[in-house]
């Protein structure tokens, strides 16, 4: 069992955030296209003082998605070992990073912090993104 090659968690986390972002422009474009919906208008039209935009804004949500995706490939490497390399150790580990998240949203729409109306979108989002980044990510991760 090899140690954890951090430069390809780090190569791979950020192929998988540039996965993350191109299906998620996509995906938002085409719901909006069909639906004239985007979770940028349901956040504003829930939150009476939110500002999506500026260059604060703008890196903060780069760096996020970045620094989640590195999270995820770091998962991958992890438990690789385990399960062993390709596809179905992947969607493994997206699909524990998708209970998180199901579990973070469901806690949001109990508390009121969010409506069921952008959780539902969002989920519906990263249940398309989350894996296809991950896959990419994965496929260029080896150990040392």
């Amino acid at each position: 069992m090899g140690k954890i090659n951090f430069k390809r968690v780090i190569l791979g986390g950020l192929l998988a955030g540039v996965v993350f972002i191109i299906i998620e422009l996509i995906l938002e474009g085409l719901v909006y296209l069909i639906f004239r919906l985007n979770e940028s208008d349901l956040l504003m039209q829930t939150f009476d003082d939110i500002t999506l935009s500026g260059v604060r804004y703008h890196i903060v949500n780069l760096s996020y998605f970045f620094v989640f995706c590195i999270l995820i490939i770091w998962v991958y490497a992890a438990i690789r070992p385990r399960f062993g390399a390709g596809p179905k150790t992947a969607f493994m580990t997206s699909g524990i990073f998708l209970i998180v998240l199901f579990l973070l949203y469901v806690n949001f729409i109990n508390m009121g912090i969010f409506p069921l109306k952008i959780c539902l979108l969002s989920i519906g989002f990263n249940v398309i993104e989350l894996p296809s980044a991950v896959l990419a990510g994965a496929s260029i991760y080896k150990e040392e």
